[in-house]
């Protein structure tokens, strides 16, 4: 039951995606081919006679992506979700950081690529509809690698122009899954975490500037990945608005200077406290800055799957994030902002609050 339930938040958001799609692009044509792999190797498999089936196997695997951490991590998360609710192993590839993380040692998971005799990438609606046809008929995946490629988490990513259009929510709730990620991302050494003071809320603001990485003029085709100041005054005037005690902010940033990121800020607001990274620069401690996030009442971060990853592994009373942005005097702004709040039973409620950016 389990199985079916979680399948079918996959095929439902996906529907749900794939409309958003067709909504943007005003028309989308999936072209599906005239007998898929996946037929393919069904009539095989049910015309063949048990007594002459071979030992079959089947695995999920993904993609190692271009970008920096959090796209690495999210890529593995995604093909973890189909391996989790597949019930099926996941192949495990390395990349940069992940021999300094636990999922590194786990024995569990498989090291080379299964000798099967079919492959179903996941890249296109019709490769998607071809999984769900399989699905839908309650077939195995036996003899059959399941690859899937990196995809954003952002929505607004998705329906740009720029990526090819698939994409399956996971179910960031499900505790088993979150509990298999948290072990494997967990680090070999531990990190030592921040001295945070405890009369002041805690806020963990990640500033993604793209220094030394992206190109020049990146936030015009990525708003929401790297929103403008205005976006993080909101965010931190609302904050102001609801808690009680002052804001200890510490401001995650890979920056070549962060200290002046901070400076600017605290000019702003003189009654916070901020605090930035000063020892190394951030290209040099990344890992350790990204379980440093852990540990804050609340997190601001912008579409950036570095702090994305974080929000899903980490409890945060107060989650916020951009969600709408507009173009006004040749100039981005964040006009809608979500916010997930998260009550000490561990309810969550989410909401959109529009109106900013004023």
């Amino acid at each position: 039951m389990r199985l079916l339930c979680s399948l079918s938040l996959l095929c439902c958001v996906f529907g749900a995606s794939l409309s958003a799609q067709e909504d943007h692009n005003n028309a989308l044509t999936v072209a599906t081919p005239a007998k898929s792999d996946a037929e393919i190797w069904l009539e095989h498999l049910n015309n063949a006679p048990d007594l002459f089936r071979p030992p079959l196997t089947a695995a999920v695997s993904y993609h190692i992506p271009k970008g920096r951490l959090g796209d690495k991590l999210l890529g593995v998360a995604h093909a973890a979700w189909f391996a989790h609710v597949l019930k099926l192993p996941l192949v495990y590839k390395a990349y940069p950081y992940f021999d300094q993380l636990q999922i590194d040692d786990d024995t569990s998971l498989l090291r080379e690529l299964p000798a099967v005799g079919h492959k179903l990438t996941l890249q296109t609606p019709a490769d998607y509809l071809q999984f769900y046809e399989v699905v839908s008929r309650g077939d195995s995946f036996e003899d059959t690698l399941i690859e899937v490629p990196f995809y954003p988490e952002s929505p607004y990513l998705f329906v740009n122009h720029t990526y090819q259009p698939q994409f399956t929510q996971i179910d960031w709730y499900d505790v088993e899954f979150l509990a298999t990620l948290r072990k494997w991302f967990a680090p070999k050494i531990p990190v030592v975490k921040l001295d945070l003071p405890a009369d002041r809320v805690t806020v963990a603001l990640h500033y993604r500037t793209g220094e030394n990485y992206d190109r020049k003029k990146w936030q015009n085709a990525f708003p929401l990945k790297g929103p403008p100041d205005s976006y993080y005054i909101d965010c931190l005037n609302y904050l102001i608005g609801i808690e009680k005690r002052p804001l200890y902010v510490y401001i995650f940033t890979d920056s070549l200077e962060p200290q002046r990121v901070a400076a600017k800020f605290q000019q702003l607001f003189p009654a916070i406290e901020f605090a930035c990274r000063t020892d190394v620069p951030a290209e040099e401690a990344v890992l350790e800055d990204f379980f440093r996030l852990e540990g804050f009442e609340c997190l601001i971060r912008p579409d950036s799957h570095f702090s994305v990853i974080a929000g899903h592994l980490f409890n945060y009373r107060i989650m916020m994030s951009p969600s709408r942005f507009q173009v006004r005097k040749e100039e981005f702004v964040i006009d809608q902002i979500q916010i997930e709040v998260k009550t000490p039973s561990g309810t969550r409620f989410t909401t959109r609050l529009r109106g900013y950016g004023q």
